[in-house]
């Protein structure tokens, strides 16, 4: 039986993409084991919600949203770039499965499409993981409502097939906010590279944008690359679940270093460039929070994850 981890160093290995098992064949015990970061957060927002409509006609309890929010999550699993399995094993919006960070933070961005919630409420309730996490974004904002409303019209206005979405845009944003054009464009050219998977598998389409988004977060709060030149074969044919499984490590891997770069700078800032160079996160710090993030996704030894991430970084497939 494989580990995770060996399914996806092969992919990134191998001369062929093509030739893969599954992740499918891995036990509920190798996969249930890591305790969610994002849950804190999802509930936090939750409660906000609930509080502000508490004597409002409008009402929703916890219990109310959490409802409706486990059955968002059955019926619109491919937006969260889950498969019907992984959304059939969530028992609760808390359980601690390793795809639940991406499943919150769309939670969190998509609320008013979980409930008939006035977006104001949703802004203010969202307004607390800006401030955490010195995010630009607020998908409930002015300025978020335009950027969902236009990215709906340009979807309108062209192919109905069109991949156009809310969390396109979002990366693109996210893209163009890297100021260093080196470390832009390699992002850029890895984004190329994955764009033909976006019209013809949503689920793919999901954890790319995951993938893109995290590394930009990473660069802006460390001033460091997260991703590397990358290759055409992986972008082009890693499976869907190959692609689900580097999203998992890649998004927990983002808020592990976002996490360590607040603490060594003294509190949340949005971008690197507003610390000094001696409260940012070294080349070193950055790693042992890669490979600690390797061990607990993967559930690799310490000497395992370190090696992995080795491999990862050497030609031809340089992923990071």
């Amino acid at each position: 039986m494989f580990k995770l981890s060996s399914v996806l160093l092969a992919v990134l290995t191998l001369s062929s993409c093509q030739s893969f098992n599954s992740v499918s064949e891995h036990s509920p015990n190798q996969r249930r084991y890591i305790a969610n970061i994002g849950s804190g957060v999802l509930k936090g927002f939750i409660d906000d919600i609930s509080a502000q409509t508490r004597n409002s006609t409008q009402r929703f309890t916890n219990k109310q949203i959490e409802k409706k929010a486990l059955e968002y999550i059955k019926k619109n699993h491919k937006k969260l770039g889950i498969t019907k399995a992984q959304a059939d094993e969530i028992g609760s919006i808390y359980d601690d499965l390793p795809y639940m960070n991406k499943v919150h933070k769309h939670l969190t961005r998509n609320i008013t499409d979980v409930i008939p919630v006035n977006s104001s409420i949703a802004e203010k309730a969202y307004s607390a993981i800006v401030k955490k996490s010195a995010s630009s974004l607020n998908p409930y904002s002015a300025a978020g409502r335009e950027l969902r409303e236009g990215t709906l019209a340009a979807r309108s206005s062209a192919s109905p097939n069109s991949p156009l979405n809310f969390d396109d845009a979002v990366v693109r944003q996210e893209i163009r906010s890297v100021d260093n054009v080196t470390v832009r464009k390699t992002y850029q050219d890895n984004y190329k590279l994955f764009k033909a998977r976006q019209s013809t598998d949503p689920i793919a389409a999901a954890n790319i944008n995951e993938i893109i988004e995290s590394a930009t977060v990473v660069y802006n709060r460390t001033g460091k690359s997260a991703m590397g030149k990358g290759c055409k074969k992986f972008n082009e044919n890693a499976s869907s679940e190959v692609l689900e499984v580097k999203a998992n490590i890649d998004i927990e891997f983002a808020i592990a270093v976002e996490k360590k770069a607040f603490e060594k700078a003294g509190g949340p800032f949005k971008h690197h460039k507003d610390i000094p160079d001696n409260k940012k996160l070294t080349v070193d710090e950055i790693e042992e929070v890669r490979v600690a993030t390797f061990q607990k996704q993967l559930n690799y030894t310490a000497e395992e994850a370190a090696t992995a991430v080795k491999r990862l970084k050497r030609a031809p497939c340089q992923v990071y």
